[in-house]
C-alpha cells in the first residue's frame, strides 16, 4: 500500500464508527421575513404547515435509524426552516418514539439549530429538561442587514445563557460586508460570552441571488488567520471560536470533529420534512435524493443504492485529487483538512470538485502549522 493509499484509507475509515448524524429538516417554515440573504434553502420561506414533517415520517425516521440495529449512536440535529415553529408537542412525540424504538443499547443525542427568534423561558426549560444541545446563528453587528430581529434574538440568546443554557456555538456568516471585521465580531461575542464560529457564505439556494455578498477563498483565509493571531494574543479569552479551535487542535495532534473536515459519507445524512434523504442539509436537488424514509425498510438501505455509490465515488475522487496534486504527492495540509466540505464542493460544480474554499483552508492550516511550536511551548508551560 502506498503512502497516499494509506492516507485515503485512514480518512475513509473514520466513517466506520457506528454513529449516524441525521439532520432532520422538520419544516420549510421560517419566522424570519424576508428570509436571510444567504439562506441555502430556496423554500424556507413558506408559512404553509403542509411543509411540516408529519408524525408518520417522524416515526419512520426514528424507527428506521434507532430501531434498525445498525447504529450504536444516533444524533438527531433538528433543523428547518426554523425548527421551533413546529412546537413542543412535535419534540415530545420525537422523544416518545426514541424511547419506543431504543432497545437500550443505542446512545441518542438531540441537538437543535435555531435562529432563536421564538426562544423563551418555556422553550429553554423544555430543551434543558430533555437534554437537547442548542446551537444558533447570529451575525452580531451585521445582523440587522442580513436577517433582522437582532435585539429580540440577542435578548433570547443572553436569556438562555443566564439560564445556564448557552448555545454551544453561534454561527456568524462571513460575507463581503464583514469579512474584514472578524476581530470585531470576536470582541462582540467575547463581551457577551457566546461561543461562535465564522462560517463563510456558500452560493447555494437564496445566496445565489446575492452575488455581491460573495467572498474569495483568499479573503476568507487571510481574515481567519488574522483572527487566529488576535485570539492567541488574548490573555484570558472567555469564549471558543469553533473553527479556529478545531484547526489548532488538529495541528497539535488532537482529534477535531468538524463534519467539514472529515469524510462525511456513511456518517451524516439529512432528511427533508417529506422524508427524502440527502447527503447534507444544504443539498436538496432531486438527483441527490437517496430515497424516502417512508419507503425504505431501514435507513442504512440508502448506502447500498446506486446513487449513494455514485456519491461515495465522487467524494473519494475528490480526496484522491487532493492526495496526488503535487506530482503524485498529497496536499501539504491534507491530514488536517481532509478534503474540506462535500457540500462546498457541490457549490463549486460537483462532489468530485475541490471545496470552493480549498485555498482558504491551505492558508489557515499552514499558518496554524507555523505557530504550532509556540502553541506547544504555551501548553508545556501550562498556558
Amino acid at each position: 500500500m502506498t503512502k497516499n493509499e494509506e492516507l485515503l484509507n485512514n480518512t475513509i475509515r473514520t466513517c466506520n464508527t457506528g454513529t449516524i448524524s441525521i439532520t432532520a429538516k422538520v419544516t420549510k417554515r421560517c419566522n424570519i421575513r424576508p428570509a436571510c440573504e444567504y439562506c441555502y434553502d430556496f423554500e424556507a420561506q413558506s408559512d404553509n404547515k403542509e411543509f411540516d414533517m408529519s408524525t408518520q415520517t417522524l416515526d419512520n425516521l426514528i424507527k428506521k435509524s434507532v430501531g434498525s440495529g445498525d447504529f450504536n449512536r444516533v444524533i438527531f440535529v433538528w433543523h428547518g426552516g426554523e425548527p421551533l415553529v413546529v412546537g413542543k408537542k412535535f419534540y415530545q412525540k420525537a422523544l416518545e418514539f426514541q424511547d419506543k424504538y431504543n432497545s437500550g443499547k443505542v446512545i441518542i443525542e438531540n441537538r437543535l439549530q435555531t435562529n432563536a427568534v421564538a426562544m423563551d423561558r418555556a422553550w429553554i426549560n423544555f430543551l434543558k429538561t430533555h437534554n437537547f444541545k442548542m446551537e444558533s446563528s447570529f451575525d452580531a453587528f451585521d445582523n440587522d442587514k442580513s436577517r433582522g430581529k437582532s435585539q429580540q434574538v440577542l435578548r433570547n440568546l443572553l436569556l438562555a445563557k443566564d439560564m445556564d443554557y448557552a448555545p454551544g456555538n453561534v454561527m456568524f456568516i462571513v460575507t463581503k460586508r464583514n469579512v474584514n471585521r472578524l476581530k470585531e465580531a470576536y470582541d462582540y461575542f467575547n463581551k457577551r460570552e457566546l461561543n461562535f464560529t465564522p462560517s463563510p457564505i456558500i452560493s447555494l439556494g437564496q445566496a445565489c441571488q446575492y452575488k455581491e455578498l460573495s467572498i474569495t477563498p483568499e479573503e476568507y483565509g487571510h481574515s481567519v488567520v488574522d483572527l487566529m493571531d488576535y485570539i492567541l494574543k488574548q490573555p484570558k479569552p472567555k469564549i471558543k471560536v469553533r473553527f479556529i479551535d478545531a484547526v489548532l487542535r488538529s495541528v497539535l495532534g488532537f482529534e477535531q470533529n468538524l463534519c467539514s473536515h472529515g469524510f462525511c459519507a456513511y456518517q451524516f445524512i439529512a432528511s427533508e420534512s417529506s422524508g427524502e434523504i440527502y447527503p447534507c442539509a444544504k443539498v436538496d436537488q432531486p438527483e441527490w435524493s437517496f430515497g424516502n424514509i417512508n419507503e425504505l425498510d431501514k435507513l442504512s438501505d440508502i448506502f447500498s443504492t446506486e446513487k449513494y455509490r455514485k456519491y461515495g465515488t465522487a467524494a473519494t475522487n475528490r480526496l484522491t485529487d487532493c492526495l496526488t496534486e503535487n506530482s503524485g504527492k498529497p496536499c501539504e495540509v491534507f491530514q488536517h483538512c481532509k478534503g474540506g466540505c462535500a457540500s462546498n464542493s457541490l457549490a463549486a460544480g460537483g462532489y468530485s470538485k475541490r471545496d470552493f474554499y480549498c485555498t482558504a483552508y491551505r492558508i489557515v492550516f499552514n499558518h496554524a502549522l507555523n505557530v504550532r511550536a509556540e502553541l506547544l511551548k504555551q501548553l508545556n508551560n501550562g498556558g
